[in-house]
């Protein structure tokens, strides 16, 4: 799950290819996209955010921290998050 801080475009892809849900778009501060998959071993789920600072970012209800270098980035951000 993701909470947006601000109005960030985000696409969403699951073993390199495009999820229609939720929808690569601009969602707006406030907002939330979750998706919903059945994880296996070296699935690749891949999260790009045009704007990363102050977003929340969840997995099983727990927050990911990421180094904090990458938290305050005010500019585009691709995270990739590989199941093992």
């Amino acid at each position: 799950m993701v909470y947006f801080a601000s109005d960030t475009w985000t696409r969403v892809s699951v073993d390199g290819v495009q999820v229609e849900s939720p929808a690569s778009t601009i969602y707006k501060k406030d907002e939330s996209i979750e998706l919903l998959v059945n994880a296996k071993k070296d699935m690749i789920i891949t999260l790009q955010l045009g704007y990363y600072k102050g977003n929340i970012i969840k997995i099983n209800d727990k927050d990911v921290v990421l180094n904090e270098s990458l938290q305050n980035r005010e500019d585009a951000q691709t995270i990739n998050f590989i199941f093992e």
